[in-house]
């Protein structure tokens, strides 16, 4: 739209311009404006899902693509090096310009053979055949032509298939909320949805307690947000779990659960998961009220509420054992 009002715009000015005088010049940069509209189609991109996630994922697999590519033309040009110091007799070869817009013409497949290789070999030997020359030319169509280009599209179709992936995922997402009763996500999940299966208050520490040590690689005692995103995304879950630094922020409530460093040590690891847990319950138990509210006791929805049941019966045994050890541990608590 932005770009139609400029056009509009410098074009009229235009017009008004040849209007009080036809014998001046118009603006320079109409034509190229004018022709700027033909850009318009990008906003086919917008409303067209699969060709808007096509460009996401090529926007994305720029920079991989672009290191990739970077080691071919890094290989390129040292084999455009060497036949520069071997072959420089050749006009193919007699400066680095041309020796490398050879190699780029060798690795495009384009008459490297029949237009190159062969007229050298014929030109440096009387049977046709020189062995340097042709392990020069075979040994990078071997490395360059198939090996880094087929590398440069393996890294181009994996960044495309993830971010395809995540577009899809988010479109999901989107279109469950939008739904009455959708079921919320949240980045841990996966491993939550691991930790309900808990049977005690006792048991539910034990397995916090293992995915802590699981965690903690350096077995340093305490979890930086780079250990706990980076031992989270190493647990076999589907999906992966991926923790950003809100997330991080999100579950550890503002870093108010997390030592001065922004660590997390033992005792302070448990309270995020259990609270976490909790919240988890939470949006199990939303999701149950609005199944159950059109099939009461349908598949799926009695589960769900037995495991609320679990966690506050849970939840009612810690604060018995808090009240009966009393504030000094000595049992002088007034018991449930």
């Amino acid at each position: 739209n932005l770009l139609d009002v400029v056009v509009v715009v410098v074009s009229l000015i235009s017009l008004a311009m040849e209007a009080a005088d036809p014998n001046s010049s118009p603006i320079p940069a109409v034509k190229i404006i004018r022709v700027l509209r033909a850009f318009r189609v990008v906003r086919v991109f917008k409303r067209l899902t699969s060709l808007r996630m096509i460009i996401l994922a090529l926007g994305a697999s720029m920079v991989p693509v672009a290191n990739t590519f970077f080691v071919l033309l890094l290989a390129t040009a040292i084999y455009a090096i060497l036949g520069v110091g071997i072959f420089s007799e050749f006009d193919e070869f007699s400066n680095f310009s041309m020796a490398f817009f050879t190699m780029f013409q060798s690795v495009t497949g384009d008459g490297w053979a029949s237009e190159i290789a062969r007229p050298m070999m014929e030109a440096k030997s009387d049977n046709g055949f020189e062995a340097g020359i042709a392990v020069f030319f075979l040994s990078y169509i071997l490395i360059v032509m198939i090996v880094l280009v087929n590398i440069v599209l393996a890294v181009l179709l994996d960044e495309f298939l993830k971010t395809a992936e995540m577009h899809k995922l988010e479109i999901a997402t989107a279109r469950q909320l939008q739904e009455g009763g959708a079921e919320m996500f949240a980045p841990l999940d996966p491993v939550l949805h691991h930790l309900s299966g808990f049977i005690s208050s006792e048991d539910l520490g034990a397995r916090i307690e293992t995915l802590f040590s699981l965690l903690d690689q350096d077995e340093g005692g305490t979890l930086s947000y780079v250990e706990f995103a980076a031992g989270l995304r190493r647990l076999k879950t589907t999906p992966v779990i991926k923790v950003s630094q809100d997330d991080y922020k999100d579950v550890t409530l503002g870093f108010s659960l997390c030592g001065p460093d922004g660590d997390l040590n033992r005792q302070q690891f448990q309270v995020v998961m259990r609270n976490q847990v909790k919240l988890y319950v939470q949006r199990l138990a939303t999701k149950a009220m609005a199944t159950l509210s059109g099939m009461v006791g349908g598949a799926g929805g009695n589960d769900v509420v037995i495991f609320v049941l679990k966690y506050i019966l849970t939840s009612l045994d810690e604060l018995h054992d808090i009240a009966f050890e009393g504030p000094g541990g000595g049992g002088g608590g007034k018991s449930f």
